[in-house]
């Protein structure tokens, strides 16, 4: 089975500052990972969103009020060459205090073998404002 995490470069930032967010994917490999985070859009704005070492591309990248959406697939021929590790980044700044988590969606968070889902969990943070 799968997990899909979520790691901060830091846990807390002061408004105005941004945080590097690491999507990682461990234990089993996957063909194909769909990942939605979701946040306090009142809290952090997202950008930059860059893809890791798992896929050679990412299918989707998408930028929401409050949601950041990532996809990404093994080309058929490199079937084989299923990996784990860092999916992707992407960035939040600060915009107030406060408290607030990060979290993955799991109703739209995959992980897929041969069309099977083998997410077994999600794995979320908390970040603080200063």
């Amino acid at each position: 089975s799968s997990v899909v995490s979520l790691y901060p470069s830091t846990e807390s930032v002061k408004v105005g500052e941004t945080v590097t967010i690491t999507v990682l994917l461990t234990g089993k490999p996957a063909q194909a990972t769909d990942v939605m985070v979701t946040f306090d859009s009142s809290m952090f704005s997202a950008s930059n969103i860059v893809n890791g070492k798992v896929y050679s591309s990412l299918l989707r990248q998408e930028i929401k009020d409050g949601s950041v959406s990532i996809s990404g697939a093994i080309e058929p021929v490199a079937q084989p060459d299923m990996k784990t590790g860092e999916l992707a980044t992407f960035t939040l700044k600060a915009l107030k205090k406060g408290k607030t988590d990060i979290m993955l969606d799991k109703s739209k968070t995959i992980t897929a073998v041969n069309g099977a889902n083998t997410l077994s969990k999600v794995e979320n943070i908390t970040l603080v404002v200063e």
